[in-house]
């Protein structure tokens, strides 16, 4: 794939693959969905965590590799390792990267024009941006740092 190129036809193929795929970890959890959407709109390759099968000791291998303790950390790291810049919540745009807080517990997502979409227990949820704890702009020359 060639980086930076915007595709929404790409991004909605993802979008509704998880529309009605029941919450699985590693395979359709909030990060698989949000990482597969910013590669398929953005026509990047993110390999932070190519180990992660969702199991509990993938989980803490990345984090123990990352150096993190939590997801707000991680997608930070990830963020930081491809120079996404962090955002105001308020500036939230299609596509950027997003942390979301639903009654104390955190999901990764993507934003999208009227919500914030993530994977839920039932499949894809809607959420409003309310939510957003923290955002990253997906950078035009994230494909170059790898």
């Amino acid at each position: 794939m060639l980086g930076g190129l915007k595709n929404y036809s790409a991004a909605e193929a993802i979008i509704n693959l998880y529309r009605n795929t029941p919450f699985k970890y590693g395979t359709f959890d909030c990060w698989m969905f949000s990482k597969q959407v910013i590669e398929a709109y953005h026509g990047i390759k993110i390999d932070i965590a190519p180990d992660y099968n969702g199991t509990p000791g993938s989980i803490r291998k990345i984090f123990k590799r990352l150096k993190v303790k939590n997801l707000n950390q991680c997608l930070e790291k990830i963020a930081d390792s491809y120079n996404w810049k962090e955002i105001k919540t308020e500036f939230v745009q299609p596509f950027d990267l997003i942390l979301l807080k639903i009654n104390d517990k955190y999901f990764a997502g993507v934003s999208n024009i009227k919500d914030c979409l993530s994977s839920g227990k039932i499949g894809l949820i809607a959420v409003p941006k309310k939510h957003i704890v923290r955002a990253w702009r997906i950078s035009e020359h994230s494909w170059e740092i790898q």
